[in-house]
Order: C-alpha cells, then structure tokens, then sequence
C-alpha cells in the first residue's frame, strides 16, 4: 500500500540486486557496523552495475580508521558516519520534522476528540490550548505557565485526582463553560506566536538591562533577523 517494492535475496549474490531492477542511478546504502567483512556485498552490487553506493557507518567509534580500510579496497566508495550525519544543519532539520510530526499526531488527536480535552500524563502545549476543545489538566509544567483556572481551562492541583476528576466532570455537563474555556484556550495559543515571543523576550532583555526603548527596538529587529535567518536555513 505504501508504494515501497520489497526484495528479500543473499547480500553477497549478483543476481539479489538484477532481481530488485537495480540501475546505475540507485542509490544504495549499505549499513556498516563494523564486525563483518563487506567485501562480497559491495563487489556484488558494483557487478550488477550500481554506482551510486554509501556506506553508513553505524555503533563505530574509529570511523575514519575503518572509511580508509574500506576505501583501500574500493577507491569509488561513499562513506557516511551516522554520529557524523546528526549535527548542524541535519540536526536542525531532523528536530523540526519532529516537530511537525508531533503537530500532526495532535492534530489527529484533536480531530478524533468529541467535545473534552483531558490531559492526564501531558503537558498541555500550546498545540491543545488552539484544538478548540476545552482543556482539563494538573496544575504543573506547561499547564501552571499556560492555564488560568477558570479562565482557559480548569486545572487541579498536583496530586488531587478528585479535584482534577471534579473538573472533568464540570466540562462535560456544561456545554457553555465548554465554549467559553475553548475560546479562551485559542487566544491564548494565539499569543504564543513567534512575534509574542521575542516581545517579550527583548522585554525582559531591555528591563534587566535599563535599555532605552529605541535599543529595545533595535534589538527586536536583530532578533527578528536571527529568526528569519534560522528559519531558511536548509
């Protein structure tokens, strides 16, 4: 269903990768944890006309040491340390497809919802404070920074499950808090943008600091630079 062809063979046989259609623009990737010989795979997929192969060095702490051994026998070899891949720019954009998928799965969350949201074991981020669901939670973490009892979702103190059980049952028989506190919730996910944000943060920066307000502006503006910078950065 995923539209992904799966091919089971022997590594180190030619004829594995002439069954899996393999030409010379695949791209191959050979995993590498450095306790086996990779002398037969890779002189097979070279014999069965690939070109285009990289081996990932995986769990090898002298990463250099074995790239030269590997390259002393294949020249042509492209080799990719996995500690190596998971800095800089890959990093940064690993950690926002993360993001975007946390988002995601929220969402599916939030859609599959009825008219209640309890977070038990979570911190209700901003992500649930904008599903449009009212928000019931323990008063701790993200919630005691976010949450105002009563007045974007109902909170009970940590660990008073029958406090937090009594909200819970508050939300569900009263359609009108419901509406209220989800209306509530979603200004303030609004607030929480990228703009209120560094406002805020050049706020304080200008108040510890006793800026004037016009080095307060300037300062935004740099920031605002930064944020713009980071967010094109491949």
């Amino acid at each position: 269903d995923s539209g992904l062809n799966v091919t089971c063979g022997d590594l180190k046989r030619t004829d594995t990768y002439l069954k899996a259609d393999l030409t010379p623009g695949t791209c191959v990737v050979v995993e590498d944890n450095g306790r086996k010989s990779l002398r037969k795979v890779l002189e097979s997929i070279w014999d069965a006309g690939g070109t285009l192969v990289y081996v990932l060095g995986v769990g090898i702490s002298h990463t250099r040491k074995r790239e030269e051994e590997l390259k002393a026998q294949f020249p042509e070899l492209n080799y990719l340390a996995l500690s190596e891949l998971f800095g800089g720019p890959l990093l940064t954009e690993f950690s926002r497809s993360l993001t975007r998928l946390k988002v995601q799965q929220y969402q599916r969350f939030f859609n599959d919802a009825d008219r209640v949201l309890i977070l038990l074991h979570n911190d209700p981020d901003p992500d649930a404070l904008a599903s449009g669901l009212a928000v019931g939670a323990f008063d701790y973490a993200a919630a005691h920074e976010f949450v105002r009892h009563e007045e974007n979702g109902l909170v009970a103190p940590v660990p008073d499950e029958a406090a937090f059980l009594a909200n819970a049952a508050r939300l569900a028989r009263d359609p009108a808090l419901r509406a209220r506190l989800a209306v509530a919730g979603r200004v303030t996910a609004q607030c929480l943008s990228w703009d209120h944000v560094i406002e805020t943060f050049v706020a304080d920066l200008a108040e510890a600091a006793s800026l004037p307000a016009d080095a307060g502006r300037n300062l935004k503006s740099e920031i605002s630079n930064l944020k713009s910078t980071a967010s094109l950065t491949p």
